[in-house]
């Protein structure tokens, strides 16, 4: 199993198998993660079945200063990159500036014509082939990072617009 960022186990950072969506913290972030993803997925039944949650770093700090860049890098670069092909992504959601400024340059190299969002979002959508992909897959920001203040109707713009990519765009 690969490592994620600054050496430490994946097992922290990447979760896989059927317990990938369980974030029992004993809190309410539980139901936001759920809500957020149900959105980009489409329905809260697709959200429990997730299957992968890949992590840029294993801190999974909500605050985005407290992460080194050399991990965020090394996390997109060498863990999460080369694992996109082989789980058959749509979507790549950033929660985070720091996330979104990390992944959005293999994006841009890679950037396939995409029409105008009719959705509103926190940036612009980019859409973008991995190698040897005959797919799309779609990078977009979330306004703030569901362990932090994420309206309801700025989760359902999320989901409107990869709604929008996988069923009007692909």
């Amino acid at each position: 199993m690969a490592k994620g960022g600054a050496d430490r186990p994946s097992g922290k950072a990447m979760r896989l198998g059927a317990d990938a969506m369980n974030f029992d913290w004993g809190d309410h972030r539980k139901a936001r993660w759920t809500r957020l993803c149900a959105e980009i997925l489409g329905g809260e039944h697709y959200a429990r079945s997730l299957t992968a949650l890949l992590n840029l770093n294993w801190r999974h700090s909500t605050d985005e200063k407290a992460i080194p860049k050399p991990d965020l890098v090394t996390g997109w670069d060498r863990h999460i990159l080369p694992l996109l092909a082989d789980v058959r992504p749509r979507v790549v959601c950033a929660l985070t500036n720091r996330v979104w400024d990390t992944v959005k340059p293999t994006a841009e190299r890679a950037r396939v014509a995409l029409p105008d969002c009719p959705i509103q979002l926190a940036r612009e959508p980019i859409a973008f082939k991995i190698r040897e992909c005959d797919f799309a897959t779609l990078l977009v920001k979330s306004h703030n990072h569901p362990s932090r203040f994420l309206r309801n109707d700025q989760m359902a713009a999320l989901g409107q617009a990869c709604s929008w990519f996988l069923n009007e765009v692909i």
